[in-house]
């Protein structure tokens, strides 16, 4: 990864390109929403998104050029990778660079492996290109600002602690107090700030001085974010292992809470906790879907449907002994919009 430049020689640069302010501010609006709403794409791709809304208000050989100073700037939400910092057997091509969301990057030898699974899933799905007003919405963050997303927001702040971690056999591993030393017992996700079992270990195990400050940085936040943050990462990915389900995440994220929060969910709560995290996922614009929600996807899809299907042999013969249920079955296709025929 490049060197940030500093401001100065990033104003030249900019001066050099001989594009308007108005431009470059556009160009840079934009390029956040292309980090919030897809995740990563190329540049390549990224002009034809934003040919689609702009025509030529920038030539392409500027829209690359502006790729290449932006990569230089400090302190964004994304950043400019070229594709071989990625992809070390690919090549340095200008179109190829890479808008990452800086989300999707970790520390370390495995750093882009959020990379790697986003863009496998995303595959040759096509991307998401809605209403210009709704497109220009993605200058922000939008995953908990819906009104699904807020509601995750809540269920989880509003969550209390027993103030007592767990080892992964369920047994108690210590207690849990907040930066000042003081218990944590009883209050909410939201309201208290502490290190779990495992960020202590890490502030522990590193010796270097500059790592647990950044460390101290991702671990100084109220104990919800840090939940939210795995859930978001979960359900904008799907993850990094290959075949891993909703379900198995939501089972993951239960354990989770209870042997690093000493939250213990009743049945109540885990129930309605499945429902918010299964609408998140089905509702949110997600990553692994070039900005597709997998509702919105299932209905671009179901327009390849057929409009209609006919009763077999077999069909009728489940519907006469009981082993289907019509009424159920014809409201099923319905919602897909397909009507049963009985010819």
């Amino acid at each position: 990864m490049l060197k940030p430049l500093s401001q100065k020689t990033l104003e030249k640069k900019y001066a050099e390109l001989g594009l308007s302010q108005n431009k470059i501010d556009l160009l840079q609006q934009y390029f956040l929403c292309f980090s919030n709403l897809y995740g990563v794409l190329s540049i390549r791709d990224a002009w034809e998104i934003f040919k689609h809304y702009e025509g030529i208000a920038v030539h392409k050989k500027d829209f690359v050029a502006f790729s290449g100073i932006v990569q230089r700037e400090g302190n964004l939400p994304y950043s400019i990778y070229e594709q071989n910092e990625i992809y070390s057997e690919e090549n340095a091509d200008p179109l190829y660079r890479m808008i990452v969301n800086n989300k999707l990057v970790l520390s370390g030898y495995n750093r882009f492996i959020y990379i790697y699974a986003t863009v496998d899933r995303q595959g040759d799905k096509p991307y998401y290109i809605p209403e210009k007003k709704i497109f220009e919405s993605f200058t922000e963050d939008r995953f908990y600002l819906t009104p699904h997303g807020n509601d995750m927001k809540s269920f989880i702040g509003n969550l209390k602690t027993t103030g007592v971690s767990k080892d992964y056999d369920g047994k108690p591993n210590g207690e849990l107090t907040d930066l000042s030393g003081f218990p944590v017992k009883g209050k909410c996700l939201a309201e208290c700030i502490f290190y779990t079992q495992n960020e202590k270990f890490e502030l522990e195990y590193f010796k270097s001085e500059s790592r647990k400050q950044k460390l101290l940085e991702t671990f100084n936040i109220p104990a919800s974010e840090k939940i939210l943050q795995r859930i978001e990462e979960y359900i904008m990915t799907g993850g990094v292992f290959k075949d891993e389900s909703p379900a198995q995440e939501i089972g993951f994220l239960t354990d989770f809470l209870n042997e690093g929060f000493g939250v213990e969910l009743t049945k109540k709560q885990f129930e309605r906790f499945a429902e918010l995290f299964m609408e998140l996922n089905n509702k949110s614009n997600l990553w692994l879907n070039c900005g597709w929600s997998p509702d919105e996807l299932f209905k671009k899809s179901a327009r390849k449907m057929p409009s209609a299907i006919s009763m077999g042999p077999n069909m009728k013969k489940m519907f006469a002994n009981g082993e289907m249920d019509r009424e159920e079955f014809e409201k099923q296709l319905a919602q897909m919009g397909i009507a049963l025929s009985d010819e």
